[in-house]
């Protein structure tokens, strides 16, 4: 079991092996790839040769500016593609879901756009707004974009394996989810301003990620097709979450 020591010590020093296999055949999507964690993943990967490079962003002038910041630091020569999410909209997602399964292939997804925030607000579909960007609308696109992800061809001589990764945070531990032992639906308390701890709603979120993750990774589409559907701690590192009112260390 973790415990606060853990925690520390993991987002102090816990390092990971970069990855070094070849992309080259290979599509990816990153959301959330305009800044922070996105944007430098983003450069990582393509240092990697996939073919196509999809930035999935809520901006897409600060996804062009991005693009060019890629390209500027990385000479990619692959294929760059800048595409409209805005995981505050049901309808995005899904529209973004419909026109990924209309590629030829993609293999790798990285789940990262999320947000943290104190305030209480809600999105046009009418959820509280963490709620859904870092939850259902992300686990929402993890299920539309499984069955792609599922039937890309495999590439001879290759054994890099299909990948869903949502972006989560070793924060979940420190979760307390008062809003679990409300009477009746969970999301509908975690949707309820009077019962909800904001304080804790990041914390919240990032514990759902993990258990979408685990669920999603046993569902036959993704077990029975070796497809990696994993959630990772990116540890502490300075970020600006979009549409919230934190801007500096996050773990």
């Amino acid at each position: 079991m973790a415990t606060f020591r853990t925690f520390l010590y993991e987002q102090m020093f816990g390092r990971m092996i970069l990855p070094t296999s070849s992309l080259e055949g290979r599509t990816v999507v990153i959301s959330g790839a305009n800044r922070g964690l996105g944007l430098q993943a983003a450069i990582h990967i393509t240092r990697l040769n996939p073919t196509r490079l999809i930035l999935a962003v809520r901006d897409i002038k600060a996804g062009e500016t991005a693009s060019e910041k890629i390209l500027a630091e990385t000479a990619y020569q692959g294929v760059l593609e800048v595409v409209p999410l805005d995981l505050a909209k049901f309808d995005s997602v899904k529209e973004f879901g419909k026109w990924c399964q209309g590629q030829e292939r993609i293999d790798v997804v990285l789940l990262n756009a999320g947000m943290a925030t104190n305030a209480w607000s809600t999105t046009e579909d009418g959820w509280e707004t963490t709620l859904q960007v870092n939850g259902l609308a992300t686990g929402l696109l993890a299920l539309l974009l499984l069955p792609k992800v599922a039937a890309s061809p495999t590439i001879k001589g290759s054994l890099v394996k299909p990948h869903i990764t949502v972006v989560g945070s070793e924060a979940h531990i420190l979760c307390a989810f008062k809003e679990k032992s409300e009477q009746g639906s969970i999301l509908a308390s975690l949707n309820n301003e009077k019962v909800s701890n904001m304080g804790d709603r990041y914390n919240v979120t990032k514990t759902l990620s993990l258990f979408m993750a685990r669920r999603i990774s046993q569902l036959p589409l993704a077990a029975d097709r070796d497809v990696v559907v994993s959630c990772v701690n990116p540890g502490l590192n300075e970020s600006a979450f979009s549409k919230g009112d934190f801007t500096g260390f996050i773990p």
